[in-house]
């Protein structure tokens, strides 16, 4: 469905090879629960196959999961017409604001588009909080974390971050909550 929706809002572009991105397509990615992976495992490499017209690029965080015993990271990609760029992360707590604090910042230092789409794509549990994080660093096997939308609110406050549309991919979580908030 993203694919599709991505496809049509570029379809028809007019851009040239020298024309510079206009849109940068923002994914912030925290599948590191078993059952939320397994069905959404596809989805990066998915967008990573995408031929991108010369005037958008995707920047990616993806905290996904991996199998008991194999070594846990964090993904960033950043992919365009250009190609793909991977950094690979120490494993960290996605749900906490330093993490997200992070990442924005590292979209802000990194994305060329003069526009934005901000994708917000994890578990939620609408007013009790969003983006989950099953798998801490040091923490018990079972133990998982949550982000407070308010702190969503002052991550993204603080960093100056708007962008032009947010889309809400996050289980349980109501956009009305997210909306009052932000």
């Amino acid at each position: 469905v993203i694919v599709l929706a991505l496809s049509y809002l570029f379809q028809g572009s007019a851009f040239s090879a020298t024309e510079p991105i206009k849109w940068s397509v923002v994914f912030y990615v925290g599948f590191d629960e078993e059952e939320l992976a397994d069905r959404a495992a596809h989805l990066i490499p998915e967008l990573l196959r995408q031929k991108l017209p010369p005037n958008v690029e995707f920047l990616i965080e993806e905290d996904n999961w991996t199998e008991e015993g194999k070594p846990e990271s964090v993904k960033r990609y950043v992919h365009s017409a250009e190609g793909t760029k991977v950094e690979e992360l120490p494993e960290h707590d996605s749900a906490s604001p330093q993490a997200l604090d992070g990442f924005l910042k590292w979209v802000k230092k990194t994305a060329r588009g003069k526009n934005q789409i901000f994708f917000l794509m994890t578990h939620s549990w609408g007013w009790k909080g969003t983006i989950q994080d099953f798998r801490i660093p040091g923490a018990p096997k079972n133990h998982n974390t949550m982000m407070p939308i308010r702190e969503l609110k002052r991550v993204m406050t603080e960093n100056q971050y708007h962008p032009d549309i947010l889309f809400l991919d996050t289980c349980n979580l109501g956009n009305a909550e997210i909306i009052h908030e932000l």
